[in-house]
């Protein structure tokens, strides 16, 4: 076997060390999960910038065409059947055992199976148009056209995203975050800057979604190279193998379930407000669960870093498990709390700043809301990538189908009683669920303790949490101003970022947390 060809797996062997006989290196976790953020997070910064401007141009019901737009190309993943998360999982694995012909097996059997599924995929969202245009969501007559234009163009990219994810997941599995993100973020800034700019040009609205597929081939063109030059062993040529299908497949199954039943539970609210109102009310309500949900990247960028770690873990290995979860749990509470908090007690004053003083006095409790449920709900993320990890996808799937008809019930009552909040309090009640239920089945199927799960000083972090809040909700009545209210929240920080550092924070993690910040 030539030595070019184990790259990858070098790169894993040099920079993960052993931890109790694990292969967990909390500085490469830590570096991963932060590289992940600042991927997310400049993107996230263009569209707090770009989106008034792109709402004013396209108005509430042309931002709710480009909104389902967005919604798309998020959701067009569920077409590769699983085989994106399970080529990282099992890649990971040949990774660690230096099997660079069985990882190239993997690799090509996953890609080669996702050009069928993407075409059909393709197919059956431009049979849908029509019926999504005239029946499902109230479009209004002028923009039937828009809209259907607009969702032909999107169909045909659907290929194309989902080789993107394919190609991505060999460098998820070789823990190549650097390098992922180097394509993420000028992909993700295109997602709120090229809207932005076919509105300053006057393009339509199907120009402007075309300009958005054609960000997606840009990626996947060097998804492709980065894949290449990372493992070397993939250019010996295409490879089927109908064992490593049956593999992928059984894995895939149940993360398909998943990755289907996921986004519908999460986008249901959207659908059914366009459905049951309005596309204008569609608009309304994105703003609000754009701010929240894009702080979605702080627990998707830590448990994208964090999978193909606990897919190594051997099952014997429960004590790692715990640990690594609790810790997991640990530093989403005190990144996300903080955040949380100055959204859910400036709520008004942050819509006002952004979209107007119209936004704030409509939507200022359902920010609230959507930032409740947001923060409870990030915590799920981290039991459900441990069992999946460990090989039991099956039990996140099984929750989300169970979910799925109550979520709907809930979702009909609620916002006919209360429209635009209702939806959001039918949100924030399924997160808090989806929290208890899958830390409870995690503990269950792998046989875990929870209170080891919840470990690791928690109950530290929620102090301090609550010290934090009543802090800034005091501040928000002592001053009136932005200026002043902004002073006493950063003072409000450092206090809480004190006691996170004397209380919450062991030795080992201070001095890791430093030897970070020195690198």
């Amino acid at each position: 076997m030539r030595p070019d060809s184990l790259i990858a797996a070098q790169y894993l062997h040099t920079h993960i060390g052993m931890m109790n006989g694990s292969p967990i290196n909390s500085k490469l976790l830590a570096k991963n999960t932060l590289l992940n953020v600042i991927g997310q997070l400049i993107p996230l910064a263009v569209g707090v910038g770009t989106i008034p401007y792109v709402v004013r141009g396209l108005g509430n019901s042309g931002f709710g065409v480009l909104s389902i737009a967005w919604i798309c190309l998020g959701y067009f993943s569920l077409f590769d059947f699983g085989l994106s998360r399970a080529t990282t999982k099992y890649l990971s694995e040949r990774l660690r055992d230096h099997d660079a012909e069985g990882a190239r097996r993997i690799v090509w059997t996953s890609i080669i199976m996702q050009v069928p599924m993407g075409l059909l995929g393709g197919a059956v969202l431009a049979l849908l148009v029509p019926v999504l245009v005239t029946t499902i969501l109230k479009m209004p007559p002028h923009l039937m056209g828009v809209a259907r234009d607009s969702l032909f163009v999107l169909s045909a990219a659907l290929p194309v995203v989902i080789l993107n994810n394919g190609f991505r997941s060999i460098l998820e599995a070789a823990q190549r975050f650097d390098l992922i993100n180097y394509v993420r973020i000028p992909g993700g800034v295109g997602t709120f800057a090229l809207p932005a700019i076919g509105v300053w040009c006057r393009l339509s609205l199907p120009m402007i979604i075309l300009l958005l597929v054609l960000s997606r081939f840009g990626s996947l063109a060097a998804h492709v190279l980065i894949a290449l030059h990372i493992l070397p062993a993939l250019k010996k040529g295409l490879q089927f193998e109908t064992s490593e299908f049956r593999l992928l497949l059984t894995f895939g199954g149940w993360t398909t379930i998943t990755n289907v039943a996921g986004p519908i539970l999460l986008y249901m609210d959207r659908f059914m407000l366009g459905s049951l109102l309005s596309v204008a009310a569609l608009g309304y309500y994105t703003v609000p669960f754009e701010l929240v949900g894009r702080l979605g990247f702080l627990p998707q960028s830590l448990v994208t870093a964090i999978f193909p770690v606990f897919s190594t873990i051997a099952e014997t290995r429960k004590d790692i498990m715990e640990l690594l979860s609790a810790r997991a749990l640990k530093y989403l509470l005190l990144t996300l709390g903080p955040l949380f908090l100055i959204i859910i007690v400036f709520a008004e004053k942050i819509l006002t700043l952004w979209m107007g003083s119209g936004f704030a006095l409509h939507l200022t409790v359902t920010l609230q809301i959507l930032g409740i449920g947001s923060l409870v709900g990030s915590l799920a993320a981290i039991p459900g990538c441990l069992m999946s990890g460990q090989t039991r996808p099956d039990v996140v799937a099984k929750l989300y189908l169970i979910e799925i008809p109550f979520n709907a019930m809930l979702l009909l009552v609620l916002i006919r009683h209360a429209g635009i909040s209702g939806a959001a309090i039918s949100f924030a009640l399924r997160a808090v669920f989806e929290a208890v239920a899958l830390l409870i089945l995690s503990a269950g199927v792998l046989k875990l303790s929870i209170k080891n799960l919840v470990g690791e000083r928690i109950q530290w972090c929620f102090m301090a949490l609550a010290m934090l809040g009543a802090m800034l909700v005091a501040s928000r009545y002592i001053c009136g101003s932005i200026t002043g209210d902004a002073a006493l929240a950063a003072l409000a920080l450092c206090g809480f970022s004190g006691i996170v550092w004397r209380y919450v924070l062991n030795s080992n993690e201070r001095a890791s947390l430093l030897d970070l910040i020195i690198d």
